[in-house]
């Protein structure tokens, strides 16, 4: 089954609106030393890869490229947290993940992006599995990062923003 059908029994089976509209362009990243990145025109998934983003002075420039490009209506991204049992592991660290993640953010008020929507990584490589993108073809193979930026986008066009205070637009949702 593909995406788009997929996606048109989500709805059904929980009645409720598409998030996007055929015409919307949703940008998605997996931001860290290496970032993955999802392009999406409403369902279909037009372009995917993987950007190199240390030093952060790369990140700048290779995101700001792409989010200029794009010009999406709306961002979704994995978002980071540092929680107690990985305090250790990130002792002495420079959080380049979340530096890139700041970045994003300042790109998208720079460029207007209506809607920022963040998202844990659990809830995204929970549901859109592996077997799910080989079945919906948006697996790419070798592209780890990309397809955990597919994973996100998909998670957020089927079951919408995750109501997190941090999302933008109401109640965190799009629309």
């Amino acid at each position: 089954m593909d995406f788009a059908t997929f996606e048109d029994k989500v709805r059904q089976a929980k009645n409720t609106q598409r998030f996007v509209d055929e015409n919307t362009m949703t940008l998605c990243f997996d931001p860290g030393h290496t970032t993955g990145y999802a392009i999406f025109e409403g369902l279909k998934l037009v372009e995917s890869g993987e950007l190199a983003t240390k030093p952060i002075e790369t990140a700048v420039h290779e995101l700001g490229d792409i989010i200029r490009k794009v010009n999406p209506k709306i961002i979704v991204m994995e978002d980071y947290r540092v929680y107690q049992w990985m305090t250790k592991q990130h002792g002495g660290s420079d959080l380049l993940t979340t530096r890139v993640i700041g970045v994003i953010e300042t790109f998208c008020v720079i460029n207007f992006v209506d809607h920022v929507i963040k998202q844990p990584a659990h809830i995204a490589k929970g549901f859109c599995t592996d077997k799910r993108l080989k079945e919906w073809e948006f697996y790419k193979v070798g592209e780890r990062h990309a397809r955990d930026a597919i994973r996100h986008g998909c998670y957020f066009l089927l079951f919408g923003a995750i109501n997190r205070k941090e999302n933008t637009g109401p109640k965190g949702t799009v629309g």
